[in-house]
Parts: C-alpha cells; sequence; structure tokens
C-alpha cells in the first residue's frame, strides 16, 4: 500500500469529519426510524495543499496510480494513520508561481 506523499504546506480542513455509519429517516407517519449502515467510525478528510508545478505533477501521478487503490494517510492533526481512498480527483486552483490543491480522501 503506497504512502500519501507529504508536501510541506497542507492542512486539512476543518480538521478530518468523523461518521458514525448512522442514516436517519422519517417513516411516513413521521416516526424517527435510524439505520446502523457499519459499526465502526470512519473519517473523511478534505486536504488543502499549495505546491509547486514539480509537486503539482508528483500529486497528479500519484493519484493516477492510486486512484482505485487503498493509500495510507498520515493526518498532521492527529499524526494517526489512516487507510483512505480517493473520492474525486484532486482540483486546482492556479496561482502565481503556484498551485492551491484540494484532495479528498474517505477512510476504508
Amino acid at each position: 500500500m503506497a504512502a500519501y506523499p507529504s508536501f510541506n504546506v497542507q492542512r486539512s480542513s476543518p480538521g478530518p469529519a468523523r461518521s458514525d455509519g448512522q442514516e436517519p429517516q422519517r417513516a411516513t407517519n413521521g416516526a424517527l426510524k435510524v439505520r446502523r449502515l457499519y459499526s465502526a467510525t470512519k473519517s473523511d478528510f478534505t486536504i488543502d495543499h499549495w505546491l509547486t508545478s514539480a509537486e503539482k505533477t508528483t500529486l497528479d501521478s500519484f493519484y493516477s496510480t492510486n486512484r482505485d487503490l487503498d493509500v495510507t494517510y498520515t493526518s498532521p492533526e492527529d499524526g494517526a494513520s489512516y487507510t483512505v481512498r480517493f473520492v474525486a480527483p484532486p482540483q486546482y486552483i492556479r496561482m502565481p508561481g503556484w498551485y492551491q490543491a484540494r484532495v479528498r480522501l474517505m477512510e476504508v
């Protein structure tokens, strides 16, 4: 399993979102029903990077190689490692001399 690349400037905004697998729904009579889809809490990450052109090429290559595979991501917030997958391709905004990238990962 490949490790997600480490770039100098990154932040997970606003931090990992947690999901506990509960799906609330209302019955036709208005009663609340909660269905549990899975038991363990999972994390979703939205990561912002400020990348040079070379780092953008590295991220694009990493995504192309691993977009359908499990990846190990180490969160800068808690230092914990998570097994995640890409849920969308990286999104870029071109700035003078660098790129702002946004990456979405979900825990497996």
